[in-house]
């Protein structure tokens, strides 16, 4: 079972005391004690770096857990980022296809609109129409070439990240209505409202 960072950030806590102990019992003896004593300095000298080594093996520690949570936190955003490009791509991918299907039956629609309306054609306004249905058609035809080809492309694009994903249009703002203002019945039979009603009740008072 992989150790916590609270708990290993308990047992430094209880390393740095120990070590701050053992600094001031070697402090004191070199102070105050006996310094011929070499036994009893070097036994203090071995809490020291016993207690200093063991602070810094729980800091390696803590310095490994930081780095093995903020490489899950990348991993973690670009397993999210893929999720969502992916999203994105087959999304676009069936809003192509859906145009793929449509436009033939689109232009064909078009066409037959346009021969009936040019069977008719001596009536100017019909021949216009027509016309304008053509011209429309063609212009049509010569952009989803283009448009197709390079939205075709984008689902792998986006996928690979090569692509940014599409932004989702920002929904309309919604307008709340205007609440109307109350009105009132005088006694002479007018419906007033707003700031004419106090105006109104006043003269009437006053009559």
């Amino acid at each position: 079972m992989r150790v916590s960072h609270e708990q290993l950030a308990i047992k430094r806590a209880t390393a740095q005391v120990a070590l701050d102990e053992a600094i001031k019992a070697r402090q004191h003896a070199l102070l105050s004690g006996d310094l011929d004593d070499q036994r009893a300095l070097d036994n203090l000298q071995g809490l020291v770096d016993t207690a200093a080594s063991a602070l810094t093996g729980i800091d390696d520690a803590l310095a490994v857990l930081a780095k093995d949570k903020a490489e899950a936190g990348r991993q973690l955003v670009a397993e999210r980022g893929r999720i969502k490009r992916a999203d994105a791509a087959d999304k676009l991918h069936k809003q192509v296809t859906a145009i793929e299907a449509a436009l033939p039956i689109y232009l064909e629609k078009s066409r037959d609109l346009a021969d009936a309306l040019s069977e008719i054609g001596w009536h100017f306004e019909t021949g216009q129409m027509a016309s304008f249905i053509q011209s429309t058609m063609g212009q049509i035809e010569v952009a989803a070439n283009f448009a197709l080809a390079d939205l075709k492309a984008m689902p792998d694009a986006i996928r690979c990240g090569q692509q940014a994903m599409p932004q989702e249009p920002l929904p309309m703002p919604v307008v709340a209505p205007e609440p109307e203002l109350p009105t009132m019945t005088v006694a002479s039979g007018l419906r007033v409202s707003g700031p004419m009603q106090s105006c109104r009740l006043r003269r009437h008072s006053e009559h």
